[in-house]
């Protein structure tokens, strides 16, 4: 065997190396992609339970939540106070799902769920009220898609159906 042969042979075993470690980092990096997703899905999704389980779990805010929803007008002062900020951290939660989304953090699939959740708001009379007051609290994106929902589904619709 001359010394062509092994530097040929000696290229071909570094370009084979390089190809796997192409590959590998290629595998790494598709798998650190997913953790991502999955671990910004679970944070968004955790902020949403701690919400509700708030909500749920205090019959007074409960009260506040579903007339807030169905029936504004019906809300005293202290409750439309109440009502608002209570919104206001739905509306948080969402528009942070949605820049998520927008920044390709999170899928289609994921945020179809948050907008679920949008499009029950929405669709709601006191999201319509809430909006009106604080919709400039959010970021423009997320506002044009709301308001877009909000063309869709006139607030006031029966948001449990």
């Amino acid at each position: 065997m001359n010394w062509e042969a092994i530097g040929a042979i000696g290229e071909i075993v570094g370009a084979t190396g390089v190809i796997i470690s192409l590959v590998y980092l290629a595998v790494q990096i598709r798998h650190s992609t997913k953790e991502s997703e999955l671990s910004t899905i679970h944070n968004i999704s955790e902020s949403y339970t701690a919400f509700m389980q708030e909500v749920a779990g205090n019959a007074e805010l409960s009260k506040i939540w579903d007339t807030g929803l169905t029936n504004f007008s019906a809300l005293n002062r202290d409750e439309v106070v109440r009502f608002v900020i209570i919104i206001g951290m739905v509306g948080r939660i969402l528009d942070d799902a949605y820049l998520q989304f927008t920044s390709k953090r999170i899928g289609l699939e994921a945020w179809r769920s948050y907008e679920n959740i949008l499009v029950m708001a929405a669709k709601s009379d006191g999201f319509g009220e809430y909006w009106t007051q604080r919709r400039d609290m959010h970021t423009p994106e997320f506002i044009a898609l709301v308001e877009k929902k909000m063309e869709e589904f006139a607030p006031g619709s029966d948001i449990y159906k």
